[in-house]
């Protein structure tokens, strides 16, 4: 429930029990707007490498999951508890931060999600990891702190 409201230059700050939200109040005009979707149809944007490019590697003829599973283990506190759902591998790539080459990595992905205890014995849900596999390889790992997200394919246990 809002305690109360303050309009200062086209501003309305809402304040509620202890949180302030800011809101702005000028609407984008309509020719500003034209400008910024032509603009952005103009430029074009490119999702990924070529796939002309892009070389994958053999596919994978290892138990991935095994190796999964040994790759992550030992960063939990109780190991033996850790819960995993997989995808199944696909053609994927990784693209390395400009502070670090900037080099692509292609190979198959395959998408985790990780359920483990914490130090204080509860479980801390499923979190998303992705893991990137070059020639039987394991060459990366996506975390959710470095930008793992949920993926849209099917997990299998």
């Amino acid at each position: 429930m809002f305690q109360r409201f303050r309009i200062r230059k086209g501003r309305t700050l809402l304040y509620t029990n202890g949180l302030v939200f800011a809101s702005l109040m000028n609407p984008i005009r309509s020719k500003e707007l034209a400008a910024v979707v032509l603009a952005g149809a103009l430029c074009g944007c490119v999702e990924g490498p070529q796939a002309a490019e892009s070389n994958y590697g053999a596919r994978l003829s290892i138990n991935y999951r095994q190796t999964i599973r040994d790759h992550m283990d030992p960063l939990f506190f109780y190991w033996k508890t850790a819960q995993y759902k997989f995808t199944k591998p696909y053609p994927g790539w990784f693209h390395d931060p400009e502070e670090l080459g900037g080099k692509i990595h292609y190979g198959y992905e395959v998408d985790v999600l990780i359920n483990a205890r914490n130090s204080n014995s509860k479980y801390i849900g499923f979190m998303p990891y992705t893991f990137l596999f070059r020639d039987n390889f394991l060459i990366r790992e996506l975390s959710p702190e470095t930008g793992a997200m949920r993926s849209n394919r099917p997990y299998e246990d």
